[in-house]
């Protein structure tokens, strides 16, 4: 790594250290963009209660969060099968949902096909 003229000798190795650092954080932050904008092709819907935050994708459970254990949303419990009674709760709380406001739920690919959006019959 080559540091800018303006870097004091004295400084380089930390200045270096903290460069990795840097770096590998935005390298592993654009790994996670690209998978989070993969799953989005698809549409997905999802609740919240007071603890927790679920949602599905056109493949089923996609992401579980307690929010009081958890308030960052870091450890997925969607396919924890202890959580396998609660998931199904909340699943069936969101299909109730979203049969009260009509709405059937169907993958993007779909609705885009059916209407073809920007003159496309393909996503």
């Amino acid at each position: 790594m080559i540091l800018r003229p303006n870097v004091p000798a004295a400084n380089a190795a930390a200045a270096k250290k903290d460069l990795a650092g840097y770096y590998a954080h935005i390298a592993a932050l654009d790994d996670a963009l690209g998978d989070l904008l993969g799953t989005l092709k698809e549409t997905g819907r999802g609740l919240r209660t007071k603890r927790w935050t679920y949602t599905e994708d056109s493949r089923g459970p996609w992401l579980m969060f307690d929010n009081d254990e958890d308030p960052y949303q870091l450890k997925n419990l969607a396919g924890d099968p202890a959580r396998a009674r609660l998931r199904g709760e909340l699943a069936e709380t969101l299909r109730k949902k979203r049969e009260d406001l009509n709405d059937d739920f169907r993958p993007a690919g779909d609705i885009l096909s059916r209407w073809r959006y920007l003159g496309r019959n393909e996503v």
